[in-house]
């Protein structure tokens, strides 16, 4: 009759967590992913970044444009030019001392070396680093995802075991109430059990307390309204040991694209090296024009080439150059340190994997033996040959080994997920 009950109570639990399951919102951590990152801060610079670049190269490539220029002068000097002929009836005009000037000039470059177009490829190259930088910090926040929604899994996990046993104690409680009516138990050994109830309710308070503000945390990162309730899915990633580990982190793209601006920043010293060339012009009015010797207002212009060429720069090009490779050489290192570190992290993984393997088979033999000794234990208990805190002791002891093989199986899916995350794979 007790085993009848017992299968009765496992099925009845079954069918409202089934139930609940179906009647609850699927959560899945790619979803968390997509939310956590489609609201998070620091991705909406991404976009602010490009705009900024676009506005800074449109700039950049102005400089190939006209530049227009109003001016205008008004001066009154001391002196002026004068000119004596010493002959009767000559007389040379005399300039005003006041003079003005107004008018328009027009620029227009027409070879700078290739300081526009290696400028464009500074800001560029900048501009991709530092949205691949804002990319690769994205990891950090998968990790962060990753604690969360694993630790509501292992929580939910540590609800349902402890309610399971909970229940396993009600049973027997009633079973040993019937055997203290009969004369055969004292009254402690239903006292010991219910006090164990009591310390399973606390537990639950706790864990569901504990998993509130995990649910909190996650909701705050998502801008989702999960709850504990909600069906929070096992993910079941592709794990396979990668043996080539740089082809996924965005880090390897941000290092590549901070050699591309230095390369770039090259050719921009080297372009200021080079000659430059432009065409000019000037329409004027004003007194004296160019014919000193007309004292009157008067329009006139004046067009030209002009080239500029610095010859000698006291080196300060090849000492910029010479920065700019050890700068390369530094950037070198740094991604030299970033593999090791990161291929450290993968194979601690890959061992914590292993580990784990190991640990569910051994929890699997664990739970057949405690269920043996916990069968042996309860019918001990009914006939009065050990007490219930004995009992208790076997029934937690067999609860936990459940436990740790759930925790285990979830502490594996989470390596493997954590795995796939720093190789850059999810």
């Amino acid at each position: 009759m007790e085993y009848i009950v017992k299968i009765f109570i496992t099925i009845s639990v079954s069918i409202i967590f089934t139930f609940q399951l179906y009647s609850a919102n699927k959560v899945t951590l790619n979803d968390c992913y997509e939310s956590a990152i489609k609201n998070y801060p620091t991705v909406k610079q991404i976009e602010y970044q490009k705009n900024i670049s676009e506005l800074k190269i449109e700039n950049i490539s102005s400089k190939y444009l006209p530049e227009l220029n109003l001016f205008g002068q008004a001066t009154y000097q001391s002196d002026v030019t004068k000119i004596v002929i010493p002959f009767p009836g000559i007389v040379i005009p005399q300039q005003d001392k006041d003079q003005y000037k107004a008018g328009i000039s027009v620029d227009q470059l027409i070879w700078d070396g290739g300081i526009v177009s290696n400028s464009k490829e500074v800001e560029a190259a900048q501009s991709s680093a530092t949205q691949k930088s804002i990319e690769a910090d994205l990891y950090n926040l998968k990790k962060i995802i990753n604690d969360i929604y694993f630790n509501i899994l292992i929580i939910r996990i540590k609800i349902g075991q402890l309610e399971i046993t909970k229940s396993d104690l009600f049973e027997k409680l009633n079973t040993i109430k019937v055997r203290i009516s009969n004369g055969v138990l004292l009254q402690s050994n239903a006292d010991i059990i219910e006090a164990e109830i009591l310390k399973i309710q606390q537990a639950q308070d706790e864990l569901f307390t504990n998993a509130a503000s995990l649910i909190n945390s996650l909701n705050i990162l998502t801008k989702n309204s999960y709850e504990l309730s909600d069906d929070f899915e096992l993910p079941v990633p592709s794990y396979a040991p990668y043996p080539d580990t740089s082809r996924f982190r965005k880090e390897y793209e941000l290092f590549s694209l901070n050699k591309t601006s230095l390369d770039a920043l090259q050719g921009l010293n080297n372009a200021k090296y080079y000659p430059k060339l432009s065409v000019f012009g000037q329409a004027m009015y004003g007194r004296p024009g160019f014919n000193m010797f007309n004292p009157d207002f008067q329009t006139f212009y004046i067009v030209g080439i002009k080239a500029s060429w610095n010859l000698w720069n006291w080196n300060i090009t090849s000492r910029d150059n010479e920065a700019l490779k050890i700068q390369k050489d530094i950037l070198n290192t740094q991604e030299e340190l970033f593999a090791m570190n990161l291929s450290i992290s993968l194979q601690t993984h890959i061992n914590e994997i292993d580990k784990l393997e190991r640990m569910i088979e051994k929890d699997k033999q664990i739970i057949e033996l405690r269920k043996k000794i916990v069968a042996q234990t309860s019918s001990q208990l009914d006939n009065g040959i050990i007490t219930a805190t004995e009992y208790v002791a076997e029934v937690n002891a067999e609860a936990f080994a459940v436990q740790s093989l759930e925790i285990h199986k979830i502490e594996l899916v989470k390596t493997k997920v954590n795995y796939l995350t720093i190789l850059g794979k999810m």
